[in-house]
């Protein structure tokens, strides 16, 4: 089981919400009862003590709940009937078997996906929990409040957004939902379906060895170089970019953004296009290696036929 340490934080939060919260709520109101102090307690905390006794139950039933929902898919994870399943765009010709044939690099993305859902997830649950104790430790009420009343409220609300969260983000992370947008895209880019038979034929005729890629935190660009189309898909914005090199005139270099945060652009403009000054398709880079290793293979494509410059 990869994730036996998330079934056991979550077993842990389950018996900390069934066990310890109601006990000492438990325990402090039957203490009380004895003493004769409940009688001095005013309504609103006594309905706040009474809150506690709720915040508790749901927190341990959700905990409950999510607990079993993970062990069910821990379970499950490593069937490959399912993580096997042929991709299919649902486009026919030769279109729909260039994108069938990315299949692999849309369930790369949907792994890094997953990857960087359950790190957001975990960092805004803690952010809730560490919030609300700190909200407990400036109050300066007793330590039963804290655990009793407090804790299991922001387990309760913490769980129920983080839930919310996996739940979005699982059904846009989809692979096949990716493709599908690609195809569109594609569509949009090729406007004519002579255009994208030959689009697809160029490309698969294209190895291995005209391929690029960048896989970054925040997403997972790659594309190929045919001997007429090139084309860049990003995972993120579930786009495809394509150039048409035989209508190319220049391409240009550029940077921008800050010292901290700088995208390397690679600009491409057509003979026939109607606004000459601005670039008819942009392909950008995180890193300058990855800028880099495109170029190569662009200049291979082009044999010097197409001059590549510098630009602001």
């Amino acid at each position: 089981m990869k994730k036996a340490y998330n079934l056991g934080m979550t077993l842990l939060l389950l018996a900390a919400g069934i066990l310890y919260g109601p006990m000492r709520m438990g325990e402090r109101i039957l203490a009380g009862m004895a003493s004769g102090e409940l009688g001095q307690l005013t309504v609103d905390r006594f309905d706040a003590l009474m809150r506690g006794i709720t915040f508790c139950h749901q927190a341990a039933a959700m905990s409950l709940v999510i607990f079993a929902v993970r062990l069910a898919m821990t379970l499950l994870e490593g069937r490959k009937r399912v993580l096997g399943k042929q991709l299919s765009s649902g486009v026919e010709g030769r279109l729909g078997q260039f994108l069938d044939s990315q299949g692999e690099r849309m369930r790369q993305w949907s792994a890094n996906c997953r990857e960087a859902r359950d790190r957001t997830i975990y960092y805004t649950g803690l952010l809730i929990v560490g919030a609300l104790i700190l909200a407990w430790n400036r109050s300066r009420t007793p330590i039963q409040f804290l655990f009793v009343i407090m804790l299991p409220f922001a387990l309760r609300l913490a769980e129920g957004l983080c839930v919310l969260m996996w739940v979005v983000q699982r059904i846009s992370d989809r692979p096949g939902s990716m493709m599908k947008k690609l195809a569109r895209s594609l569509e949009k880019e090729l406007k004519s379906g002579n255009d994208r038979e030959a689009f697809a034929a160029d490309l698969c005729e294209a190895g291995e060895e005209w391929m690029f890629q960048e896989i970054t935190k925040k997403s997972v660009t790659w594309g190929i170089l045919g001997t007429r189309y090139w084309v860049k898909m990003d995972a993120q914005t579930k786009r495809a970019e394509v150039v048409d090199t035989v209508r190319l005139s220049r391409i240009a270099l550029a940077v921008s953004g800050n010292t901290n945060s700088l995208t390397y652009k690679v600009r491409f403009y057509y003979k026939d296009s109607p606004k000459p000054k601005y670039p008819d398709q942009t392909f950008s880079f995180e890193e300058v290696k990855n800028r880099s290793h495109f170029l190569e293979l662009a200049k291979a494509r082009l044999e010097d036929r197409i001059p590549i410059v510098e630009e602001e």
